[in-house]
């Protein structure tokens, strides 16, 4: 891969991909920038891919600056007239600043200066799209793909091992770590400034700082159609060739019936899911239909029939990352038939739960109920009726949880366990009681350092918010983009995170009733079955195919052998397959992918 220097650089058209980019020290008096791929999206002019200001050469005089938006931008209220990049170029012309106040949407805005020989990266709250970076001994390196930094970065494959737990325990690293040393991902809200050969941040916004920001009036329930209508809305100028990703449920189901207003009556609405032919999953499809014929929408089941490791190792190989949910690694083949169908954008119902509850909170309603009655005797009684037989498992553990609501080195507390993809036990006997309470630890500091911490329950959404939904959208739309599709996720666009962040918990979250203002919403939009129908679980053959007889027996023969891996551990669940299983063979083919990825 050339390098190309401001003298040379032109302007780049591309599908839907990463940006890759690098900047040498200001000693060698000319910035060189790496844009094998930039691109930007913006409600006012989406037919721009990029966008490059003043003459191609840089000199005392001169005047060198780019922008680049991926993801979607607009201003509040759709006030201004003004292109995105252009208003962006401007403001940084007059303060030296990326207006990071004067836009919504979800996005990463990059600012190339030339002049002062510097580069600003902001990714906003919502900012669905990774950013990874590294320091080099040219300057700076920075993607919106792993995998692709990695084959540049000279120090490719040197793994943070002390991180391996928390990658066992929710399949991958959530902070602003990586699996691999010194490289780094740009967190929601962060902003980076590359100067004077060298690279530091800070965080210029946090979702404590959304708190209280939106006036709630008295339709609570219009409000909040209100704002996912202009998300949406959002969404559909940036790539009016889209569609919803339709599993059925109540997310994806209210933004279909708001995107089906964006479209004209000569376009018929369209919507995609992936489906495998299996008895497991047979039901996964008639929910989707079901869906879509209520809201009369076309269904596109895409046919998932190759064997499932060759879907594993696209999406690793592709992105450096491991899927975080079985499915994800279906994303490719979704967003080929999405291509192939002249479409460049998916919309997903990801984040819904972080914003607007999860089941899990009942357990923290519970506790504290029980607290309040009896603030010390909790685990006491647990013991006693266990002991007698009086107690189910769940009622015990609710007990011993209220005497532990505030104490988060107790390994069952919900919010460690929110979105953890792991067989507990075997993380424990591979690496020890005390390196699983640290990896649960620096996961709770993420939530700690964006101030979700209130409630107990709002921790437990910030857990679920910021280590898993956020990380989900970035992850998929990172995988959809290796096959030329951007992926949207209305949810996570900045206004819905300031409206969710307004609403009181005991509204929001209610017990016994997750989600519940987004049935609400959902209901006075569209037929009351759709929003109140029983939540369906659906879950891949994964344990199956890790049989010994599955079709992935064969690459679980081929596991290294890890220093860190218990064998007895490994085999016990070689013979029943679990999560810890799952999450061996995810690590082994990356493992593989970074050390073929240094021959080459």
């Amino acid at each position: 891969m050339s390098i190309l220097t401001q003298s040379d650089l032109t302007t780049t058209k591309r599908s839907p991909s990463c940006i890759i980019g690098g900047a040498l020290p200001p000693s060698t008096q000319k910035v060189k920038l790496e844009l094998h791929s930039a691109a930007w999206h913006s409600e006012s002019a989406p037919q721009i891919h990029f966008t490059h200001h003043g003459p191609n050469t840089v000199s005392a005089a001169g005047h060198n600056q780019s922008v680049w938006v991926d993801g979607y931008a607009t201003f509040p209220n759709d006030a201004r007239e003004t292109n995105v990049a252009d208003y962006i170029l401007c403001k940084y012309e007059q303060d030296s600043a990326i207006p990071i106040r004067d836009l919504e949407g979800s996005f990463v805005v990059a600012v190339h200066d030339a002049r002062q020989h510097r580069i600003l990266i902001y990714r906003n709250l919502a900012g669905a799209i990774n950013l990874f970076f590294a320091s080099t001994n040219n300057g700076l390196l920075y993607s919106t793909n792993l995998a692709r930094l990695l084959k540049l970065f000279p120090r490719v494959g040197d793994l943070n091992e002390s991180l391996l737990p928390v990658f066992f325990l929710y399949r991958c690293i959530p902070g602003r770590e990586t699996l691999f040393k010194e490289v780094t991902r740009l967190m929601p809200g962060e902003l980076l400034e590359f100067t004077d050969g060298r690279i530091t941040t800070r965080q210029a916004t946090s979702f404590d700082d959304y708190r209280g920001q939106v006036p709630l009036h008295g339709n609570l329930l219009e409000q909040i159609n209100d704002t996912i209508g202009a998300a949406v809305s959002s969404c559909y100028r940036a790539a009016p060739s889209s569609a919803v990703l339709l599993s059925g449920g109540v997310d994806s189901t209210l933004l279909q019936s708001h995107f089906n207003l964006q479209l004209d009556e000569q376009r018929p609405s369209i919507s995609y899911c992936a489906t495998l032919d299996h008895p497991r999953t047979i039901g996964e499809l008639a929910y989707a239909h079901s869906a879509a014929d209520l809201l009369g929408v076309t269904l596109r089941p895409v046919q998932i029939e190759r064997p499932y490791l060759e879907y594993l190792d696209y999406a690793i190989s592709s992105t450096g990352e491991t899927p975080n949910h079985v499915q994800a690694a279906y994303f490719p083949a979704v967003a080929q038939a999405m291509s192939e169908d002249g479409l460049m954008t998916g919309i997903t119902g990801e984040a819904a739960d972080g914003l607007f509850g999860v089941a899990t909170q009942d357990q923290l309603h519970r506790a504290a109920m029980i607290r309040s009655l009896l603030p010390t005797q909790g685990r006491w009684l647990a013991e006693k009726l266990a002991h007698v037989g009086l107690i189910r498992t769940k009622w015990r553990s609710i007990l011993e949880l209220a005497d532990r609501l505030d104490d988060f080195t107790y390994l069952h507390h919900p919010t460690n366990l929110q979105a953890m993809f792991a067989h507990l036990d075997s993380v424990i006997r591979c690496f020890g009681e005390q390196c699983v309470i640290n990896a649960m630890s620096y996961r709770l500091s993420i939530v700690e350092r964006n101030g979700l911490n209130h409630s107990h329950v709002e921790r437990l959404h910030g857990a679920n918010l910021l280590t898993s939904s956020i990380n989900s959208a970035t992850y998929w739309n990172t995988l959809t983009e290796t096959r030329g599709i951007s992926l949207y996720s209305p949810f996570l666009d900045s206004r819905m995170i300031r409206l969710a962040m307004s609403i009181a918990d005991e509204i929001k979250f209610q017990y016994r009733k997750p989600k519940q203002l987004l049935k609400q919403a959902l209901a006075v939009r569209t037929h009351k079955a759709l929003a109140y129908r029983k939540k369906l679980s659906f879950g891949q053959p994964i344990f199956e195919w890790l049989g010994r007889t599955g079709q992935l027996n064969t690459a679980l023969e081929e596991v290294e052998d890890y220093s860190f891996i218990d064998k007895r551990t490994y085999n016990e669940a070689r013979d029943a397959p679990n999560w810890f299983l799952y999450n061996v063979l995810c690590f082994d083919r990356l493992s593989k992918h970074v050390k073929h990825a240094v021959r080459e």
